[in-house]
């Protein structure tokens, strides 16, 4: 229950208006329904664009209205202003239009007119639902005209009648129609809720309150949710039964395409700002999310997370709260969608009439979902393929792809800028492969010295070789890290804390090793959360920003790539979020940073928060005691993971 309240305090936020309600007849067949209406929030921009639409103004804001040829009005200049009714407690859109009037007549075939008269036209609109119940329409409840000085006397009477003749019946005829938003968001509730039936999904939705805020005209739209039946009795229901084979693999393919959605809508909406404080809450709601569906698919027989590991200390860490079992994919979901509606919320208006109306919908959609959820555990809603898919199309429309699966696996250059990594990636030579030396053998004389990335390939440790053996990782790493110079951000001051960083969380993730021998070669290390090499990054988290291949094959790659998500974490979220000013000082930022790598954004201050997890507290304390003796000799003289 506690996690069930506060999703109810998150999809609420004030925003939402929620109205139980519901008439059904007693008995065991009894039909019962909840109304829940949401806002529609549509910006003065959208509605700007609208009225100038109507009036036939062209892009630089000037038009013509005419009736004979001879009586005709110019318009520019097109503001809008709210302002209350003086009557009433109602607020009125005020249109208000720059014109010159010429009022004319034909006389024998010619134009005759007194003159032209240049002022101003104020037009206040009441917003209210139209006949159809599936459009906002406006009413004129008033008309205006002052002169050019804005005093206002009437402009004459001739001037006066043509203008309100041809600008109050085209203001009239403004609509925002949303009867594609309301039969979409109808049918993905039905889809959430697991309705597969043909029904018309959307006989019940409609406009509810109509009224304008601030900057925004809010229209609540209404929808009639009906009670889920009763699940069957005896042994359904149970969440903590063991899945088939055939079940799991659905649960992937499920889990692949919520990764998918939220890939392409989070990517979608960051190309629309350059804010780096609504790019970073975008891209952190995508790590944090895929870092949440690599751990959902580590359960074990009873449905907890299995946190199985080949490495002794390269396991991954559960936070805070137990993992929800009843179904965890739809708790990512809607915490997802309150990360990114509280983002979308800062994008600045699009000029886009089609886009502006779509990103509502998408919104109103989602807050739907989050409040019919809110409902209780009979309304709870099932994420499911077919659901994403249709709410995708309500924001990208015919750019909505037709499966989020399989995930692309390649780089993509715009979800690499969305981390701020484009730039670093493209400059970065590749690393060095020394295929030649293992096909064409030569003196050692003349030959080229292997780089370390090379000799780790040949070399595992043990107490016999352990010197050699750190002194080939302390090469790697040096020379990872004067690459990386090249291109980061770090001032000096925060170099000296991230060099022995960078080295206490290899140590800690993997005690510097990326292979280990086999009978046949070597293998790459990697943990049961799917997390490869020296550095211990999780594929499915960092796709599409690195080389997956590369992150296996290529220790340097490897250890390149944790670098730059070091750097990343440091200076994005523990600097700009002042860990430093925190008790402690500078190296919380050390803290942060590894909490953040091994937990993802949200674990941040895990590292000096109450009530975490006992692991979770113990992997955060370990890293620290390594970061120590990492700042007091380059290597320790030993470890527990040499031994044998």
């Amino acid at each position: 229950m506690k996690r069930i309240s506060r999703n109810i305090r998150r999809a609420l936020r004030g925003a939402f208006l929620l109205v139980v309600a519901f008439a059904g007849a007693f008995g065991d067949r009894s039909v019962s329904a909840e109304e829940v209406s949401v806002p529609l929030r549509v910006p003065e921009t959208y509605l700007s664009a609208v009225a100038a639409a109507e009036l036939g103004l062209d892009e630089a804001g000037r038009g013509e209205l005419s009736t004979d040829g001879c009586s005709r009005v110019e318009l520019f200049d097109l503001v809008l202003e709210q302002e209350r009714a003086a009557d009433t407690e109602q607020v009125l859109l005020v249109v208000d239009v720059g014109m010159t009037a010429h009022a004319g007549a034909r006389v024998f075939g010619r134009c005759r007119s007194p003159g032209s008269l240049t002022g101003r036209a104020r037009l206040a609109l009441l917003p209210t639902a139209g006949d159809d119940g599936r459009s906002v329409t406006y009413d004129a409840v008033s008309a205006e005209f002052r002169n050019a000085d804005g005093s206002t006397s009437m402009l004459t009477k001739p001037s006066r009648a043509l203008a309100e003749s041809l600008l109050v019946p085209r203001l009239q005829q403004m609509r925002v129609d949303v009867s594609q938003p309301l039969s979409e968001i109808d049918a993905l509730i039905g889809q959430f809720l697991g309705d597969e039936t043909s029904a018309d999904l959307d006989s019940n939705a409609r406009l509810g309150a109509i009224f304008l805020e601030p900057g925004e005209l809010r229209a609540d739209l209404v929808f009639d949710v009906e009670e889920p039946a009763d699940p069957a009795d005896g042994e359904g229901g149970s969440s903590q039964q063991v899945l088939s084979d055939e079940e799991q693999a659905q649960w992937s393919r499920l889990e692949d395409e919520l990764d998918g959605f939220l890939t392409v809508v989070i990517g979608h909406l960051a190309k629309q700002t350059d804010d780096p404080d609504v790019r970073l809450a975008l891209s952190s709601t995508l790590l944090d999310a895929r870092l949440r569906l690599a751990d959902m698919l580590l359960l074990d027989e009873e449905g907890q997370p299995a946190g199985a590991s080949d490495l002794d200390e390269g396991a991954e860490a559960t936070d805070e709260e137990p993992a929800d079992t009843t179904d965890p994919l739809r708790i990512l979901f809607l915490d997802s969608w309150e990360a990114i509606s509280e983002a979308v919320a800062e994008l600045p208006p699009s000029e886009d009439e089609g886009s502006v109306l779509r990103l509502a919908s998408f919104l109103a959609a989602g807050d739907a979902l989050a409040l019919v959820d809110a409902l209780g555990p009979r309304y709870g809603i099932e994420v499911s393929r077919d659901g994403l898919r249709r709410m995708a199309r309500l924001l990208l429309a015919g750019e909505a792809p037709v499966s989020f699966t399989p995930l692309p696996l390649e780089t993509d250059p715009a979800i690499q800028a969305l981390f701020g990594f484009g730039a670093q990636l493209e400059q970065k030579p590749p690393p060095a492969r020394y295929w030649y030396h293992r096909l064409h053998p030569i003196p050692n004389a003349f030959a080229e010295e292997p780089s370390p990335a090379e000799q780790l390939r040949e070399i595992f440790p043990d107490r016999s070789n352990l010197d050699a053996y750190l002194d080939i990782v302390a090469r790697l790493i040096e020379e990872s890290l004067d690459n990386h110079w090249a291109d980061s951000r770090l001032n000096e001051e925060q170099r000296e804390l991230f060099e022995p960083l960078v080295r206490a969380t290899a140590w800690k993730e993997t005690c510097w090793r990326h292979y280990l021998p086999e009978d046949e070669g070597v293998r790459v290390i990697r943990s049961g959360a799917g997390a490869v090499g020296m550095m211990q990054i999780v594929g499915r988290v960092w796709r599409s920003v690195f080389d997956l291949e590369l992150l296996e094959s290529e220790v340097d790659y490897n250890v390149g790539a944790g670098i730059d998500i070091l750097e990343h974490y440091f200076l994005d979220y523990a600097v700009r979020r002042g860990e430093h000013l925190q008790p402690g000082g500078m190296e919380n930022l050390v803290r942060a940073t590894y909490a953040a790598y091994n937990g993802g954004p949200s674990r941040l201050s895990r590292y000096r928060r109450e009530g975490v997890a006992a692991r979770a507290k113990a992997v955060d304390a370990q890293f620290y005691r390594h970061y120590q003796t990492m700042t007091q000799s380059t290597w320790p003289v030993e470890s527990r993971c040499y031994a044998r």
